[in-house]
């Protein structure tokens, strides 16, 4: 009732994320119900997104209203991908800037499917 699912597709690769009333989240393949990874939200759509294996990512938000702007972080603070929002007066743009850490990474596509349905969703309560 208080949930919403988005879905993201890539060239070969398609994930739903099921985001709940509080703002955690999972993302999965599309029609399996096994997670791939969790976000646990905290406050302005700041959270830590836990992989099944390895350490936890932060998830910052480091832009405020027109320009808005998220980080994605290892626990040392080293940049992965930052996704931007800006706002315009007729339009809306989006963009999801990878470092070269992040490429390497083998979550990479359901990192950014989680992450991408997190920061660019309709504003709703707990965002």
């Amino acid at each position: 009732l208080f949930s919403n699912t988005s879905r993201v597709r890539f060239a070969g690769a398609a994930f739903e994320v099921h985001r709940g009333w509080i703002g955690n989240a999972e993302v999965r393949p599309e029609g399996v119900k096994e997670p791939l990874a969790r976000f646990v939200s905290r406050w302005m759509g700041n959270g830590r997104i836990e992989p099944p294996a390895g350490e936890a990512l932060q998830l910052v938000q480091t832009g405020l209203f027109w320009n808005r702007a998220h980080e994605l972080r290892t626990s040392d603070e080293l940049l992965l991908v930052r996704f931007e929002s800006h706002d315009h007066f007729l339009t809306h743009d989006v963009q999801i800037v990878p470092e070269d850490p992040a490429r390497r990474r083998v979550d990479l596509l359901p990192l950014l499917a989680l992450a991408a349905a997190i920061v660019f969703a309709p504003k709703r309560h707990s965002s």
